[in-house]
């Protein structure tokens, strides 16, 4: 199964050719470039997998890419940190790996770990980890041309990963290009392509606002949003993006003149890769629940999942308060909670902590919360405090009154969630991850159904 686009109005989803500098065919070298991203740690080095990269690979003229968020997301990838994803990145030969934002999620050691076993460049040119600089390009050759890979992490990454105990600075790509393809050009690149975790419109900018900057740059791999773009050009460049989950492959072949050194012609498809095996559920038990825990598809104050890690976090901390929001709607899962159903639940690697906010600082902090509420279907509970609010979710009184709360909620919450709600500062975190939280707080047999934290208030209908 393939998907693909083309630059011919009268062909439509099969191997479309993009022509960037010129409408006709020209001799040259032709170069492959496979691209994978957002994988979440469900690349494996299967057989079927093997015969779909050994299929669409010219020896001696491929090269093999992936665009981050490669070694967490599944219970299998939590339980061995990555390493089975970095291992299955060598099985295959991929010869550059970018950074995403979920690649840090297990720490800094974690990370440089993963990325001493990859046999190919680990590049994010745009960061510093503890002050130092991340290898930001490779330099590979194919019949006498010189292709430049450049690998560019997140921008924003400080507002999408808790990083306790590390630093990470990180630099605009803009900026960040402005000093490398010089000297990728100084190197002889006849190739530039940049690998980047974001999106060709993204929450840090537009990408073909990007590329009018860098009109060297050839080919742009995108990640992060995980869509499917089998290729598209703009601005000078061309755009591909292999979707997420392992689900595909990305194909794109580069024609260079042989006289001119010159990219001619840049085509792009998706190649499906097979499914992943069923896996057999051998993990722990951690609960029996009364019922199967299902989430609302629409935003609601009663999420049952919202609900149980609140009360699991004030439940670890003793705190006064604790909230939680989500927007993980229509979910059912099953009574019989095994470790990696509670994974499924809570798929990421927030840590639990708390804060002390006076009435003032809590009531913006949930009003924040509460504003996401036009966004379905995200959901929020709070457990501690009763909330009440006019009929335009404006909080008016928090009870009960005090000057100051101990508050609990996620590292997540604390750095910004994505720059969506302003970061919390004094934040002390726990150790103990969300999911490690709400699996002792399950299998104390303390799951309950939801309770009314929300009220609010009738307004008066001033019509005569």
């Amino acid at each position: 199964m393939q998907k693909c686009v083309q630059l011919i109005s009268n062909m439509r989803n099969i191997n479309i050719i993009w022509t960037f500098f010129a409408s006709v065919l020209l001799s040259g070298a032709e170069i492959t470039v496979l691209h994978t991203t957002d994988t979440h740690g469900a690349l494996s080095a299967t057989p079927e997998t093997a015969s779909v990269f050994a299929a669409n690979t010219v020896p001696g003229k491929t090269l093999i890419i992936d665009c981050g968020d490669l070694i967490q997301g599944t219970y299998d990838a939590q339980t061995d940190r990555g390493a089975a994803a970095v291992a299955a990145l060598n099985a295959l030969g991929f010869d550059v790996w970018t950074a995403g934002n979920h690649d840090l999620d297990f720490g800094l050691e974690t990370y440089l770990s993963r990325v001493k076993e990859f046999r190919g460049a680990a590049l994010a040119g745009n960061w510093k980890l503890n002050g130092k600089p991340s290898a930001a390009w490779r330099m590979f050759e194919f019949d006498g041309v010189k292709v430049a890979v450049i690998g560019m992490g997140r921008e924003d990454q400080n507002v999408r990963s808790y990083h306790p105990g590390f630093s990470v600075d990180c630099e605009s790509e803009a900026a960040a290009l402005a000093r490398i393809v010089p000297e990728v050009k100084a190197a002889g690149a006849a190739v530039i392509i940049l690998a980047r975790h974001a999106g060709n419109y993204d929450r840090t900018g537009s990408l073909w606002a990007l590329a009018a900057q860098f009109p060297d740059i050839d080919l742009v791999l995108g990640g992060h949003t995980h869509q499917e773009e089998p290729g598209e050009a703009s601005a000078n460049v061309f755009y591909a993006q292999a979707g997420s989950h392992a689900g595909w492959l990305g194909v794109v072949r580069i024609e260079v003149d042989d006289a001119s050194g010159r990219v001619t012609q840049i085509s792009g498809r998706l190649v499906g890769l097979p499914a992943a095996p069923p896996v057999t559920d051998e993990s722990k038990l951690v609960v029996e629940l009364p019922t199967r825990l299902i989430t609302p598809v629409r935003r609601t104050a009663n999420n049952l999942l919202c609900w149980t890690a609140a009360a699991a976090m004030r439940d670890l901390t003793g705190a006064d308060a604790a909230f939680y929001g989500g927007r993980a709607g229509g979910l059912d899962y099953p009574a019989r909670v095994t470790e990696r159903v509670l994974f499924g639940m809570f798929p990421y690697s927030d840590e639990v902590g708390v804060a002390e906010l006076t009435g003032a600082e809590l009531t913006a902090v949930l009003q924040e919360h509460l504003n996401e509420f036009g966004d379905a279907p995200y959901s929020l509970s709070v457990d501690g405090v009763r909330v009440m609010a006019d009929g335009e979710l404006k909080i008016t009184q928090i009870f009960p009154i005090r000057e100051k709360y101990v508050v609990a909620f996620t590292s997540f919450a604390a750095i910004g969630a994505n720059g969506k709600f302003s970061p919390v500062t004094g934040f002390r975190s726990t150790g103990v991850s969300l999911r490690d939280a709400v699996g002792r707080y399950l299998a104390a047999g303390k799951f309950c159904p939801a309770t009314g934290w929300l009220e609010m208030k009738k307004q008066k209908n001033t019509k005569k």
